[in-house]
């Protein structure tokens, strides 16, 4: 029921606070396509949600954190470098907010200054 911007905050307070993220994996990570045809890679702020989300196509895959060091270090990076979006806090009806890699990174760096001062 949140606002795609109140989601996106909360997923930024949340990961840095807690130092991790949740994605749904199998053989490979769970991904969606943007209109344009474009790749999004969805990512959660916890365990619980990324379950909500693990059924249809994805009720094989199972939930997997993903430490924030490599997330900020290995995987935002590359999505950049690959043009794949960030989906943040999906739902389980589809409702998802996309945001470019770099604005993340950005926005997670702000949050884990803030935290560590």
């Amino acid at each position: 029921k949140m606002s795609a911007a109140d989601r996106f905050q909360y997923f930024v307070k949340k990961v840095a606070a807690c130092e991790t993220v949740w994605g749904l994996q199998a053989d490979d990570w769970a991904f969606s396509n943007t209109n344009e045809g474009g790749m999004i890679l969805p990512f959660w702020p916890e365990r619980e949600l990324a379950e909500c989300c693990a059924m249809g196509l994805w009720d094989s895959y199972t939930v997997t954190p993903i430490k924030l060091s490599d997330f900020m270090s290995l995987w935002l990076p590359g999505m950049h470098a690959d043009e794949v979006k960030v989906g943040f806090f999906m739902t389980p009806d589809d409702k998802v907010g996309v945001q470019d890699p770099v604005k993340l990174m950005a926005d997670l760096e702000d949050e884990l200054r803030i935290l560590n001062s």
